[in-house]
């Protein structure tokens, strides 16, 4: 289906509202996924879909076309996965453009915005995605960089999956070493990530209203009850006047001791369940524009 009001428009998309088509995608697809030996699908779609279906309805039917298409691109998705029950499907659109109920019931955006792409993005972009995506899907990835060294914008990006890139590639005077990269600090917090990046797909708690404001705080626990620990992650924004945070923490066990640790300082607390659950937690950060990472486990 090529854009009827524009001749010279060269962009074309599969006409999936028709079965027949349908049919045939998922015979080529399966094919090559047997003949490569594919694991992982990525499925792309960088382009706005509306004009193609409105000017292909027919008249008094608008809409029918765009049913027929998701219909079939989710019978597409449930037949591959039927061939192949080990496939992970990697659902883009734009970076989170095809992201709903059904498409997260059948794939993973493991590139769930294409905000990491701007070059100047603010890590409060990341904390706001990560505290309202939580909501509805535990696992999708971001990409972090250029900037190494700056810890609060690092911890800013973490999620189940993170690319780092630190545009190497674009020009010599950012080669790897070319401008003194904190090379310890990368394999610190790299392996900090790592330590913690399985809790990003348990059960979460957002800590703190949601807020676009550069002057509030940014709070949220990850609960993982099958080996009684988790993470508080926390952030105070680079004009928030609070160094300290009160919060309720989720999924307290009254009768649990709890054992708190912070990663940075490396103090340690213990506190009754049932006392965290009658007056909460304190969370402290000294300095704006600083983050916490809390690590804690209960028995």
């Amino acid at each position: 289906m090529k854009p009827m009001h524009d001749p010279n428009d060269k962009n074309v998309i599969i006409a999936l509202h028709k079965d027949e088509v349908a049919e045939q995608l998922i015979e080529m697809v399966s094919k090559k996924i047997e003949e490569i030996g594919v694991d992982l699908y990525r499925q792309d779609y960088n382009i706005g879909p509306i004009p193609f279906w409105r000017l292909n309805d027919e008249e008094k039917r608008e809409g029918v076309n765009e049913i027929k298409y998701i219909n079939n691109l989710y019978r597409f998705w449930d037949a591959l996965l039927e061939k192949f029950p080990y496939l992970l499907i990697d659902n883009c659109a734009g970076g989170g453009h095809r992201v709903d109920i059904e498409s997260l019931a059948r794939a993973v955006p493991l590139w769930r915005s294409d905000f990491c792409s701007i070059w100047d993005n603010g890590p409060e972009g990341y904390q706001l995605q990560e505290i309202g995506n939580a909501w509805w899907y535990p696992y999708s990835g971001v990409g972090f960089g250029p900037t190494l060294g700056d810890t609060y914008n690092f911890r800013s990006a973490y999620a189940a999956g993170m690319t780092v890139r630190t545009w190497e590639h674009a020009d010599p005077e950012w080669e790897v070493g070319a401008t003194n990269e904190p090379f310890e600090w990368a394999r610190k917090y790299f392996t900090e990530y790592l330590s913690v990046q399985h809790y990003f797909t348990c059960d979460f708690y957002p800590l703190i209203k949601n807020s676009r404001e550069n002057i509030s705080w940014a709070a949220s626990q990850y609960d993982e009850p099958e080996s009684s620990s988790g993470i508080i992650l926390a952030f105070r924004r680079a004009e928030c006047p609070f160094a300290v945070a009160d919060v309720m923490l989720g999924g307290v066990d009254e009768s649990k001791l709890y054992e708190f640790v912070n990663v940075d300082t490396g103090v340690r607390m213990s506190v009754m369940g049932a006392d965290l659950k009658k007056y909460g937690m304190k969370l402290t950060i000294p300095h704006k524009r600083e983050s916490l990472l809390i690590k804690y486990s209960y028995k």
